[in-house]
């Protein structure tokens, strides 16, 4: 610039000289706090302008810049932040702000069918884990749990159940499957000997109960059944039957006993008067059959005898 310098009669002389000027005023840097949502894959981002709440400067903002703009899970909850505003001239401010990162996708629950079998006590279980078929989420399982994990008797066929998948955040979600509960555990069966009479016609027959010694199953007996429950004259001694158990879920099991069969029944003796003639030396006999009018017995006669079958001349009469 040029400086002009006048004296008191009018005569003028000039020097030029630099003015420099300075910029020497910060900018005004405001900051707002901002929350961040993780996508499904646990990412999450925000821009300085998100975090700017209206810096300025007389001359003109020329940039804002944050310390951290990219999150990911391990940053869920609270975080500091610091906003660099810089002016047209290079003057710098900063001012901080809170970041709050938040996880709310829901895990992804993934389930699979199982079987459970059993025990001889008819209970069985199952855990999460193994209804579980890869459940995930991007920040992380922290539990799995499922409305039914034991099972009984009453159970066996097919059961729906429910497994909720807990992220680490909190978040939840269900997914369903099938546990078949089977029951192949054969039941115990027990056996016991037993003696039967024939009643006079020959004949005598037994139930499966009284061979049955106390035969169980965990889930219930359904059914007994014998090989053999009638008997006659020919099975008279011992016989071996088997006795089948069968439980309430077609399960099945035997065990052999012994059926004495006795014949305790009197034959029906018949009787009928004969004459006889004693011959010329005085002799005469008699045999059984000639006094036996009928005798009998559902099992059959084996003999027939007389206490007196020879008679002489003392014995002439009745």
């Amino acid at each position: 610039m040029t400086l002009t310098v006048e004296d008191n009669n009018g005569n003028t002389s000039t020097c030029a000289a630099t003015v420099t000027v300075e910029d020497t005023t910060d900018p005004q840097a405001l900051c707002q706090d901002a929350t961040v949502t993780l996508d499904a894959t646990g990412n999450g981002s925000v821009t300085a302008a998100q975090i700017d709440n209206g810096s300025n400067d007389a001359c003109g903002i020329a940039s804002l810049s944050l310390d951290q703009t990219a999150f990911d899970c391990s940053e869920v909850g609270v975080n500091a932040v610091l906003l660099t505003v810089t002016d047209n001239n290079g003057k710098t401010s900063t001012c901080s702000a809170t970041v709050t990162v938040e996880d709310d996708t829901d895990p992804q629950a993934l389930c699979q069918d199982a079987t459970v079998t059993l025990d001889a006590t008819g209970n069985g279980s199952i855990s999460a884990a193994q209804i579980d078929n890869g459940s995930n989420d991007a920040c992380g399982i922290l539990s799995l749990s499922l409305d039914q994990t034991a099972f009984d008797c009453s159970d066996v066929g097919i059961n729906a159940v429910l497994l909720t998948v807990t992220d680490n955040n909190g978040n939840t979600s269900t997914c369903s499957a099938t546990v078949t509960v089977e029951d192949t555990t054969d039941p115990e069966a027990l056996c016991q000997d037993i003696t039967i009479a024939l009643d006079p016609s020959g004949n005598a027959s037994i139930t499966a109960a009284q061979i049955d010694n106390g035969s169980n199953d965990a889930c219930g007996i359904a059914s007994l059944s014998l090989d053999q429950t009638a008997f006659d004259c020919s099975d008279v001694g011992i016989n071996a039957v088997l006795l089948t158990v069968e439980d309430n879920n077609g399960n099945t099991s035997t065990c052999s006993a012994t059926v004495t069969v006795e014949d305790t029944t009197d034959p029906q003796a018949l009787c009928q008067d004969i004459t006889i003639a004693l011959n010329p030396s005085g002799n005469g006999s008699v045999a059984a059959a000639q006094i036996d009018n009928g005798s009998n017995d559902a099992c059959g006669i084996l003999s027939l005898s007389l206490d007196q079958t020879a008679f002489d001349c003392s014995e002439v009469g009745q």
